[in-house]
């Protein structure tokens, strides 16, 4: 391997992350790319409204762009001449039959919203995720209100409560629940507040009254969105509606455009530190950038011992928990500090005190349905305890908690062993990717088998229990091997056309110590990938991987340059450690 070329490679990347390091806090500040679905459903609002022409000129300037650029409507312009998975096909189909009924006059739309309607009505039929029906309902809802697909009074009457779930998902709920059972087709002109129930009115001017003291929803630019709509459909002449309206055109981006969420900071601040301080750099500049980074994310910890996405926003996670906690843990290892070891022991009673009876972890809340890749992010933070078994301390904090961190970790493995499919891929959760949960479980099953983590899963890891970790591995990196593309790539599934970020996650996969040795070909092949991939300028560029709502696609443009390096990183140190050429 050309290890010289991938040093040059890891270092103009760690070069080009650290310079989004902010030097005051630490933060890293990356915007989210603007996407069709809330720019159209902002355009839609504000014409049925009249309100703000300038934004309306604005947005439709930024459709017709997207409209002209490519056929890739769900690729910011950066990533559109990219090959497509077919998942991306399909946003990309989803985009352009909005921007056609949103841009098209009158006349000549007919025929175009014809064969729209016909393709996002089969869509719509064979739609198949892992969170269901929440989801369906909030497409067709979506596709009702630009006139897509007809109207189905009935079809939020069976949706149960609306509480329960994130803020961002409360709010969305809700203002499909009122949206079905007042109408969402156009030419709304007259109030129907008094068919709407007053707790479902309540809850939805509450939570944009909240939003006019900091981020609507978490800053979840398309919840806000969907709740403006059901007061205008209510309450056309609201105050709220045109002062929600601006607030939500004060997040758009340069491009004129609307972005799923604004910022994900904490996220990438936890990501972005991984990522460098796997570099082993230990320049002047980047020891305190990283401490910098460390101090930003521990500040964020919330007071259940989670983490959310970005700043002020209240819903803690496992996801960004996982994040958050594996950086502190790799950073006070760096630095031989024991000054996060307060915030990573709460990120890991946080996960205990999520789990579900069934052993695996969601990615909000207790009691919603278990995800094998949150799970495996669970084991990662707790196999990483110093000890492993730290039942005293969970019990003194939580109160009297019945499950240890070691009874909870051999829980989760066994979720995470079952949740493997037999050609050895998981659920893919928030990614549209096969390698990312691929990754993110072989490194948690790879964890428990390192010297010292075996007393915390006793159980598991003897005789039989140990033979199905090394199982659901080999499976894992069979999919790895025949999933591979004559390039040395990985797409979103096998036979996608490769992009970056599915290949990062594969190799790092391939790189992990239970890997490593057994697949040093495929591994070679992916870096060769990787190396081959990067731009002039030290960065990568890829197609989005992660969805929102699932399992529509959102992109940050840093993030394939963050995972990229932690491939690279996890690469490295592979070959290091059996002093391989």
């Amino acid at each position: 391997m050309d290890w010289a070329g991938i040093d040059r490679t890891r270092a103009r990347v760690a070069a080009r992350l650290h310079e989004q390091v902010s030097p005051d806090d630490g933060a890293v500040r990356a915007r989210c790319e603007s996407r069709v679905l809330e720019s159209a459903l902002l355009l839609l609002l504000l014409r049925r409204a009249g309100l703000m022409p300038g934004a309306q000129e604005q947005l439709t300037r930024y459709l017709d762009r997207r409209r002209q650029s490519s056929f890739h409507g769900a690729l910011a312009p950066h990533s559109a001449a990219l090959p497509m998975s077919p998942s991306i096909e399909v946003s990309a189909a989803f985009d352009m039959a909005l921007i056609n009924v949103t841009l098209s006059s009158v006349s000549s739309r007919s025929e175009d919203q014809s064969r729209d309607r016909s393709m996002m009505a089969q869509w719509l039929h064979g739609f198949s995720h892992e969170t269901g029906s929440r989801k369906k309902l909030l497409l067709q809802t979506v596709l009702a209100l630009f006139d897509l697909v007809p109207h189905n009074a009935s079809a939020g009457a069976d949706m149960g409560d609306y509480r329960g779930f994130a803020s961002w998902t409360e709010l969305a709920l809700c203002a499909i629940h009122i949206m079905h059972r007042v109408g969402v087709t156009g030419g709304i002109s007259s109030p129907r507040a008094r068919t709407v129930p007053p707790r479902d009115r309540e809850f939805l001017l509450a939570a944009l009254r909240k939003g006019e003291q900091g981020p609507v929803a978490g800053g979840h630019l398309l919840a806000h969105i969907l709740a403006l709509h059901a007061l205008h459909l209510i309450e056309p002449d609201h105050p709220l509606v045109a002062r929600g309206a601006t607030r939500v055109m004060e997040g758009s981006n340069s491009d004129g455009g609307i972005p799923f969420v604004i910022h994900m900071t904490v996220t990438l601040t936890a990501a972005t530190g991984s990522a460098l301080a796997g570099t082993g750099a230990a320049t002047p500049d980047h020891i305190p950038a990283l401490l910098r980074m460390g101090r930003y994310v521990s500040a964020q910890q919330k007071p259940d011992g989670g983490w959310s996405y970005t700043e002020g926003t209240e819903q803690s996670d496992v996801d960004d928990t996982y994040y958050c906690a594996t950086f502190l843990r790799q950073l006070s290892r760096k630095l031989s500090s024991h000054q996060f070891t307060g915030a990573i022991a709460r990120a890991a009673r946080y996960m205990q005190e999520t789990a579900n009876p069934d052993g695996g972890l969601p990615t909000y809340r207790k009691g919603h349905a278990s995800e094998a890749t949150m799970t495996a992010g669970a084991i990662l933070v707790l196999a990483s305890l110093d000890p492993p078994d730290s039942t005293a301390d969970s019990r003194d904090a939580i109160g009297n908690t019945a499950v240890s961190a070691s009874e909870t970790l051999s829980r989760a493995t066994t979720y995470l062993l079952a949740a493997q499919h037999d050609d050895g891929t998981f659920e893919r959760s928030w990614s549209l990717a096969e390698t990312n949960s691929i990754q993110r479980s072989v490194d948690a099953l790879s964890a428990l088998l390192q010297p010292g983590r075996l007393h915390p899963t006793a159980r598991l890891m003897t005789g039989p229990g140990r033979q199905k970790v090394h199982g659901a591995l080999s499976r894992a990196a069979h999919y790895l091997r025949t999933a591979q593309n004559p390039d040395g790539g990985w797409g979103h599934t096998k036979a996608s056309p490769s992009d970056v970020l599915s290949t990062s996650y594969a190799v790092a996969a391939l790189a992990s110590p239970a890997l490593c040795d057994s697949e040093l070909r495929t591994l070679q092949k992916g870096l060769t990938y990787l190396l081959a991939g990067h731009e002039a300028d030290g960065t990568y560029i890829s197609i989005p991987d992660q969805g929102g709502p699932r399992p529509l696609p959102y992109d940050f443009p840093i993030v394939p340059n963050i995972f990229a390096l932690q491939a690279l990183n996890s690469a490295r140190a592979c070959f290091r450690s059996g002093s391989r050429s």
